[in-house]
Formats: structure tokens, sequence, C-alpha cells
């Protein structure tokens, strides 16, 4: 190790008392950890440690004195002699000593099966062996005379045992700890979970939602009683209903709370829904200019780069564009609105061109709808129509030849929907629905042919119409996709499939439910399905389809304002909050990469922000700096964000590629540094700095997936 002089010592007291002046509040590495008297002790694998260090600090916050031990320093005796017959008894035998020499009161097993051991109990019914999972002989820690309870007080190794309702052990099944246990399989699980306690202990206390609260459940054995005794316990098939499908249904049908999720245990399918994590989401805020993320819409050049167009509605409003160049995004303002309070332009929408070149049409009320496109030189714009009345949506798509094909409303001139087509010269415009007032809220695609097909809200029906143009004669033809009594169907997001069927999204306004319809033959059949009933969906969702026709959804979760997504795999609906950061989720678009990965635009409505996510191939993650304080390339102690005095070596590495990776950027502040090509993925930071800075580090893989990784940092000298 490099010796340290005099002059380096007192710049590091400087940079330290400095960073402490900034950061007061240091990670339990830093602090006296030799008081043995804990609230709460976290057992672990060595390979979660890490992960579960932000729920310590979280814990040490609110006053919880936390400790995390590894099986490692249990097995090999750190703390307390390591006594027991196997590993499960020398856990439970740490469990005792600290509780009677650090005085604990609660204790967290992370692990499933094959990570932290787990202790069978025996049940034996006329001479059938049993086996069944019991957490309890953890916390069940004494008998009742207060001696260590191993729960095979006979010796057979057999714990618990019991034949025909008889104990054949000495158990009092008394719990002298609280003890839960988090099932995680890997280092994503304990991150993943760890975020949603920290999360749900901030943010539920004082929520309305936590007093209207009812939970329902069942045992996992099915209603074994006669049909003719019992018939409200079969289904219709007469089959027999799960006990906790049956209480579940029964919650629904009472009237005193409003039911906001249920789900019924012991039933062979708990939910239609699978929960994903969002270990490989690139999330990012794009533009913070004023009040902006209004209204966006997203596309994807053939780089797979994303170009967004939104509004900024402060300062009387603005049209602006975003790209992505590979390294940064290139901001500009396109056009500014009309005025107002809010900049009143109502919508905006992006379409790019074989030649990667974007298409931009936007609406200025009262009177305009206005298109504008880069021709690799400059912005040209025109005007689409000029009618007093323009209100509402508007949507663009190119054909075949790159020309536009857009879709607006004449608002409340007469609501009807209109098609505008530029056939290289001029504009045409045309009425697609004379019959029906409706088309503020509208979409369009072009399909195969380049024939359009639009989907609009009536709002006076407060149904669904899907209209296509037949290119041999001209005319359009329109159906209603969906409508009920009562109920107001808005907003439509639309997409063509492989086989040129239209899939739509879209809002039931009555019961915040997202719901989406398919056209699944050529007969013009619609196929519906409600795809989220258990949130309050916003009405700013989006969709687009998987190179295998298959629905991808973004979605703003109202009540909690959170970015989420789901999409249909095979047989259920995957879903994976993105976004929980403040109010997010608004004003949103999606499309999907050649390999069906997402990327959403969408706002901040807190800060008025543009933010942009990417659901990445892979992932990279920093083994060094992590959060902590390093002097001379050596780690000092943990600190809660990267503090590097002196030079460092940067370590990489690579998680989760099914694709060999082609090279690794490195950019500090966007400038570059250096391109790595091979393992290890290390580079040594040399240069003198004083103060803040953005590492960059760009990946590509064989396929061509773009992968960026930033991480904020301290560095002096």
């Amino acid at each position: 190790m490099n010796k340290i002089s005099l002059w380096q010592t007192i710049l590091l007291v400087v940079c330290i008392i400095t960073m402490v002046g900034i950061f007061p509040l240091v990670s339990p590495e830093c602090q006296n950890i030799n008081n043995e008297q804990y609230d709460f002790i976290i057992i672990s694998p060595t390979d979660f440690s890490e992960e579960l260090v932000p729920l310590v600090d979280h814990k040490e916050q609110h006053s919880i004195s936390t400790k995390i031990v590894t099986l490692d320093e249990i097995y090999k005796g750190k703390y307390f002699p390591a006594n027991g017959r196997d590993d499960s008894e020398k856990i439970k035998y740490f469990i005792k000593d600290v509780k009677e020499n650090w005085n604990i009161s609660y204790v967290m097993l992370v692990g499933g099966k094959e990570e932290l051991p787990i202790r069978y109990v025996d049940e034996c019914y006329w001479g059938e062996h049993r086996e069944y999972i019991s957490d309890l002989y953890y916390a069940d820690i004494f008998d009742a005379n207060g001696s260590f309870c191993s729960w095979d007080s006979n010796n057979d190794n057999t714990f618990s045992g019991k034949n025909m309702n008889e104990l054949e052990d000495e158990v009092d099944l008394y719990p002298d700890v609280s003890i839960g246990r988090l099932l995680c399989r890997k280092q994503s699980d304990v991150k993943n979970i760890v975020g949603k306690i920290i999360d749900y202990e901030t943010n539920t206390y004082g929520k309305q939602w936590f007093d209207n609260l009812i939970v329902c459940g069942g045992d996992d054995a099915r209603l074994r009683f006669r049909e003719k005794r019992f018939p409200d316990y079969f289904n219709r098939d007469g089959g027999i209903l799960w006990e906790g499908e049956k209480i579940g249904e029964q919650s629904h049908k009472t009237k005193f709370f409003d039911t906001c999720k249920s789900v019924s245990h012991g039933t062979s399918k708990v939910s239609t829904i699978d929960v994903m994590n969002n270990e490989n989401w690139r999330i990012e805020r794009v533009d913070a200019t004023g009040q902006t993320g209004r209204y966006t819409s997203i596309a994807l050049d053939s780089h797979g780069y994303p170009h967004i167009s939104y509004c900024q509605e402060d300062s009387g409003g603005f049209v602006r564009y975003a790209k992505w160049n590979g390294i940064d995004w290139e901001i500009e303002t396109i056009d500014t609105g009309s005025g107002g309070e809010f900049g009143n332009v109502t919508t905006t929408s992006i379409a790019i061109d074989s030649e990667d070149n974007p298409h931009i049409v936007y609406a200025k009320p009262p009177n305009m709808v206005k298109y504008a496109q880069w021709d690799e030189n400059q912005w040209k714009y025109d005007t689409v129509i000029s009618k007093e009345g323009i209100y509402g949506s508007v949507s663009i798509a190119l054909d075949s030849q790159q020309h536009p094909h857009i879709s607006y409303c004449d608002g409340y001139d007469s609501y009807h929907i209109w098609h505008a087509y530029h056939n290289g010269t001029s504009w045409s415009n045309e009425i697609v629905d004379p019959q029906n007032r409706g088309g503020i809220h509208n979409t369009i695609c072009t399909d195969s042919n380049d024939a359009p097909c639009i989907a609009y809200t009536s709002v006076s029906k407060g149904a669904i119409y899907c209209a296509k143009k037949d290119n041999n004669n001209g005319d359009w033809y329109a159906e209603i996709v969906d409508s009920a009594t009562n109920k107001y169907y808005f907003y439509p997001s639309l997409d063509l499939d492989s086989n040129d069927h239209p899939h739509i999204g879209y809002y039931d306004i009555e019961s915040y439910d997202l719901k989406y319809a398919k056209q699944t033959n050529t007969d013009g059949e619609w196929e519906v399905t409600c795809v989220v009933s258990d949130e309050i969906v916003g009405y700013s969702y989006s969709l687009a389809l998987s190179k295998d026709n298959q629905p991808h959804f973004m979605y703003q979760e109202l009540q909690e304002k959170k970015l989420c997504y789901i999409f249909w795999d095979e047989d259920n609906w995957k879903r994976t909050v993105i976004d929980s950061d403040g109010d997010v989720g608004c004003c949103s678009s999606i499309v999907l990469d050649k390999n069906d990965l997402a990327c959403i635009s969408y706002r901040d409505e807190e800060l008025g922000d543009l933010k942009f996510a990417r659901n990445q191939a892979f992932s990279l993650k920093y083994a060094k700096p992590e959060g902590a304080i390093y002097l001379m390339n050596t780690k000092i102690c943990g600190f809660i964000t990267p503090v590097i005095v002196g030079s460092i070596d940067l370590c990489l590495s690579v998680v989760d590629n099914q694709n060999d990776v082609a090279s690794i950027d490195i950019y500090i502040d966007n400038e570059f540094q250096v391109q790595l090509n091979s393992e290890p993925y290390e580079w040594t930071w040399s240069d003198l700095g004083f103060g803040s800075y953005l590492i960059k580090s760009i990946a590509c893989d064989s396929e061509g997936n773009q992968v960026v990784h930033m991480l904020n940092v301290w560095k002096f000298f």
C-alpha cells in the first residue's frame, strides 16, 4: 500500500469534514457497532448483505437498533459458540444467544430454503408421514421450563412430531421472538423487496386506503361439504370452490367499503398477474425546463434511439423535441404555443421516417393543426388545417412512401373525427365518420397496404369506435368496438398486428379500469378484456404490440401517482412498477424496440419534468466505487454516496446479459475517456478533480442493444 504523506492526510481530513457537512448521515459501517443491544436482527447469506444495508439505515433512522448477521458468522462462531446438530439448529441457538445477550425482540430471515435452512415438522395420520415447513421452529426458543427447546425431545431427528393429533415431542409452540422471512433467491429479489418495505413504511401511514382495508383468507384445503347441504360452496360447473375464493367472492358483495384488491389464498391461481422486478430499467430526467413534459409521444429510429415530442406549458407554451444521440439528449424548441394559462397546445404526436428524420404534428387551439418535419438540415413547417374550433388529440403515422397521415378533431364546432393526408404535394382533409359526434380522443396507424385506421371516442355515446379506409373505393367503414349503458369509454390507444388487425387500449372512466380490445379475425369480431381492475388507473396510458402480436401497456396508477408497465406473456399478465419517485406517469407514451423492450416517455407532475424509462437488455453494476469513501484507491468506510480522494480503479460488471458485450464506453461529465472491450472492465481514473461528477457507462452487445448506467460521485484531487 502507498504511504500517505502528511499533506495527503490533511487533505483527507478536510475532504471528510466537507462531505460530512454536505451529507450529515453516514452508513452503519462508520458508526460504533460494539453496542451489543439491538431491537432487530437480520440473518442472511453473505451474498445478500449489501442489498440489506438500506433496510438497516431505514430502521436506524426510526430508532430501531438493527444488525445484519450472516450465516457464515453464525456457523464460524463469530459472536457466540456455534452449537447444534445441523445448520438449522445452529441458527436457532444463535437466536437464543442474541435473545439472552443482546435483548433482541425481532428476527428476520432472508432467503428461500436453498439460501437459508428451513425446518420440517412431522405429522403422521393413519401411518402416513407428512412434512411441513415451519419457521415457528426458530421463534419457539424455550420450553415451558425456560430451557432450550429443540423440538425433538425424543431425539429421533423428527421435529414437533405428531401422531394422530398426539404430540410425540414436548413443544409449547409459544414464540419467544417475533420472526419473519423474506423469500428471496437472488440479490435483485432482496433489493426489490427492501425497496418495497421502505416505500411501504415511509408512505403508507396516514393514507386513506389504509383505514379502509379488509383482508380475506382461507386455509389451503378445499371445502369438502356435500353439494346438497352446502350448495353455495359449489361453482356453476359442479366443482368445489377453494375456501379463499369463496370468501373473496363474498367480500366483493359487501356495500360498506370499496374493494381495491382481494387475493384468495389456497386457490390454484392466487392472481392472474405476476410481479416482475424492475432492476434493468433505465430511468432518467430528460428535460427540467419550466413546466414541461406535457402530451408526450415517443418513437425510435433505426438505431433504437428514442425521439420524443412534448409540450412546455408555461411562458405561453412551447412545442419541444428531445432525441437521444447515443451519448446524451439533444433538446430544442420546435414552436411556440398560442398563449393562455397552460400554453394552449393540446397534444403532440411523432413518427420517424426511414431516414431517421422526425415528423411531428401538434394542435394549437383554437384554430390550427400544425406539422413539422426535419429534412436533415432544418425544420419545415406546414399548417394541416386552419379552422375555428380545433381541439383534442392529434396523431400521426407514415405510410410506405413516408407520407404523413394525421387524425384530429374539429372540436366544439361539430365534434367530428377527421383524416388529413399529404401526397407529397398538398394536404387533403376528410371527415371519417359523419354520422357520429366524436374524435376528441383519437389515434391513427397505417396498415401494410398504406390504408389508415383510426380509433376514437364518441363522447355522446361514451363508446370506442374504430374506422378503416378502403383504399380501393376511398370509403371509410366505422364500427363500435365497445360500449355499455351508463359507462363512458375514453382515450383509445391503437396498434396494428402483423395481420393488420387492430388492437385498442382504452379507459373506463366510471370504474377507472384499463381495457383492451382486439379484432380476432377477418369477420370483424372484437375480443374485449379488462387488463387492470384492481388499481385506480389514470387516463394516461399507451399500447404497443410485440413482434408476436402480444399487448404491452404502460399506465399511471392514479392514487399513488406511479408509472406501471404490464404485458401479456403466454397465459397471464405480468406487471411491474417502473417509477414511483414523485407524482409520475401522466402524459405518457410507449414503443417497443426490435427486441420487444419497452421505451416510455412520461411526465413528473410534481416537478413538471419530462422523464424517460427504458427496459434494458442487461445491466451494468459498479463493484467499485460503491457507496463509500476511498483514499488513494482504498475503501476507508461506507458512505451514502461515492467519495473519491485521489485516483481510483473503476470496476464494472455485466449482469444478466444473454449476448456478448462488444464494448463499454466510459464518459466523465459526457466527455469520452476510454473504451473497454474485454473483461475485466476496469479503468484507472487519475485526473485531478474537485466536486461532483457524473460517470456514464454505455455498453453495446452483439445484437445492437445499448445499455446506459449513470453514477454520481464526488472526487477530490
